[in-house]
């Protein structure tokens, strides 16, 4: 192997077919969605690994007609996260969704690897047409369903999609032609108009100011001068933050702001226990359930949990640095630095930037930004924008040095075969997610319905067909426990019930439902009460630690301690309950039931 500059050899299909047919089918990856209320992100993810393999197949044909691979230093650099990332599989608490995740990650960079190689023209026609495209069909889909948000099923998820693709249309707004500048200035106005007067997010008082002030820091300061920058900057930050001390309140900023914070404290406590090697990919949402109230140790001021409410987990650290940091630590995001690197040396670059390239930059400014507020890079469209963002960002140059490894005789055939071995595998593991996710929600709307004993079959049928989801898992015990209240009864045998939630307890063990649903299992048998009070004692122990603003576990506490006349601890059980209990009455009435039960000599 030698270090060379060298192009990429371009497949069968012409050039304009090949642009045109990636465009349509970009744009279908970063909207699609199940009109019929299926998952707004699996649909999502499934399009992407389709698109993965047609990136794959292409660059397969490439290799076999140059006869040749080439490969530069930020390939190695994307395959030396992808290695990372599946080496962390290893000390992974939660290894199954840490596989569904690579899976996903692995289409990414597939997608990655197949933009940079694109020509200079494609990318620049695939961007601006992808990205004002994508906003045009979810405006669209605004308009038509907008209770589902566009398609993207979250006020924050179609936010930062807009956000990111913001640039595009602003960039056309500043052409010379009519009508791509009357093109531009209506579907920005569109975009901001939907953002600001019609959804309620609030990730757009943060982004868009940061990203206008960088973009006049990049192309105004050296006109206006310091003196007038500094004004023009002070302008653009002091509107949004007078905004906010206004409606502060009204506005929810209050609270939002309280649990980022409160997410920052203690993922921040989750990366250090580990930070160099991680915790391992997937595993964030096993682990920070125990670390959920370590926020209040450090300010106690505070008093905020945010997923006291028992059926809420936190999915993401709602800050992708920081969720990165915790699961693949220093290393991992160390190599993404280089990235984050050859970014902005080529950026600073002036030599051969285009407007496509600058615009590029800024959207992808603007989806940096919302990764400090939420977690745009485990969302497909968001996902799928910032893979090609940086695709086209770190594209493949003439002058760039690579290793040339020759692909004659049979060797020529080994890129095409790998694909064609993989892309079975794949089709049947998409077929897998997607039907696991239809029983999914079926069984949801079945729980909804207080219909638990038929949502157990369809969750059952859906663990089946994937074992891998951590949703899945979470609720199979959740379920059974749903119906052992209604029948007053467990509704399968004890070790049955043990292996249900030894399944669940492989998606996190900490989860304050999954806590409270095992005691309330152990607690209500008597023999298994008198037979595992090691296990009780060690769930209270945890529970006590990182679900101590859940008022069902201290009713648990005081029951169990009334039943074993402890009346000191039911006494303290039902005062820390009623001291969480705001609005409730219902449970707030169960309590002073609980203590009439106590001697009127001991309350």
């Amino acid at each position: 192997m030698k270090a060379q500059a060298t192009s990429y050899a371009a497949p069968l299909i012409t050039v304009a077919g090949r642009t045109l047919a990636i465009t349509a089918l970009a744009v279908a990856a970063i909207t699609v969605f199940d009109l019929g209320g299926h998952s707004s992100t699996v649909p999502k993810w499934l399009a992407v690994h389709f698109c993965a393999a047609l990136a794959a197949l292409d660059l397969a044909n490439s290799a076999v007609r140059s006869k040749s691979l080439h490969i530069d230093r930020v390939d190695l650099a994307a395959l030396g996260l992808f290695a990372w990332a599946a080496l962390s599989l290893l000390w992974s608490a939660d290894p199954q969704f840490g596989a569904m995740s690579l899976l996903n990650f692995s289409a990414a960079l597939m997608v990655f690897v197949w933009v940079r190689r694109q020509s200079d023209a494609d990318r620049e026609f695939l961007l601006p047409a992808l990205f004002c495209g994508a906003a045009v069909v979810t405006l669209a889909f605004i308009l038509t369903l907008p209770g589902r948000f566009g398609g993207f099923g979250n006020r924050n998820f179609v936010t930062e999609f807009l956000l990111t693709a913001l640039a595009f249309p602003l960039s056309f707004a500043l052409s010379k032609q009519m009508v791509v500048r009357l093109f531009g200035l209506i579907l920005a106005g569109a975009i901001l108009l939907y953002l600001l007067a019609f959804n309620d997010s609030k990730i757009e008082f943060f982004v868009v100011p940061l990203a206008a002030l960088l973009a006049f820091a990049v192309f105004l300061y050296r006109r206006l001068g310091i003196v007038k920058f500094a004004l023009v900057a002070t302008v653009t930050l002091a509107i949004p933050a007078v905004v906010a001390v206004l409606f502060w309140r009204r506005m929810g900023f209050d609270i939002s702001t309280m649990f980022r914070f409160e997410l920052l404290t203690n993922t921040t406590l989750l990366w250090l226990e580990s930070p160099i090697w991680g915790h391992g990919l997937g595993s964030f949402d096993f682990e920070y359930p125990r670390l959920q109230e370590e926020h209040l140790a450090i300010f106690p001021w505070l008093q905020t949990v945010m997923f006291a409410d028992m059926m809420l987990t936190a999915g993401a650290a709602h800050n992708d640095v920081l969720h990165g940091l915790a699961e693949l630590g220093l290393i991992g995001m160390g190599i993404l630095g280089y990235g984050a690197f050859a970014i902005i040396r080529r950026i600073l670059d002036h030599s051969d930037k285009t407007f496509v390239d600058y615009t590029a930059g800024m959207a992808l400014v603007a989806l940096l930004l919302c990764s400090q507020l939420e977690f745009p890079f485990q969302n497909a469209a968001t996902a799928f924008a910032g893979t090609i963002l940086v695709g086209h960002l770190l594209a493949r140059r003439p002058r760039d040095s690579a290793w040339t490894v020759s692909l004659v005789g049979a060797r020529r055939y080994l890129p095409p075969a790998a694909v064609v071995a993989i892309l079975p595998g794949l089709l049947w593991m998409d077929r897998g997610i997607f039907i696991a996710q239809k029983y999914y929600l079926e069984s949801w709307s079945l729980l909804l319905q207080s219909r638990a004993d038929l949502s157990i079959g369809r969750l059952m049928m859906a663990y089946e067909v994937n074992p891998f989801d951590r949703q899945i898992r979470e609720q199979l015990f959740l379920t059974l426990m749903a119906i052992s209240e209604v029948q007053r009864q467990l509704p399968l045998s004890i070790p049955d019930m043990d292996e249900y939630y030894r399944i669940s307890a492989s998606a996190g063990p900490y989860w304050p439902a999954l806590i409270i649903a095992r005691l309330a299992m152990l607690l209500g048998t008597e023999e298994l009460r008198q037979t595992r009070k090691a296990e009780i004692a060690a769930l209270f122990a945890q529970a006590r630690k990182s679900v101590a603003h859940q008022p069902n576990v201290h009713f648990l506490d005081a029951s169990d301690a009334v039943r074993d006349r402890d009346w000191l601890r039911a006494r303290d059980a039902i005062a820390r309950g009623l001291a969480l209990i705001q609005t409730n009455d219902r449970q707030r009435q169960a309590f002073l039931r609980l203590q009439q039960a106590i001697p009127a000599a001991a309350r």
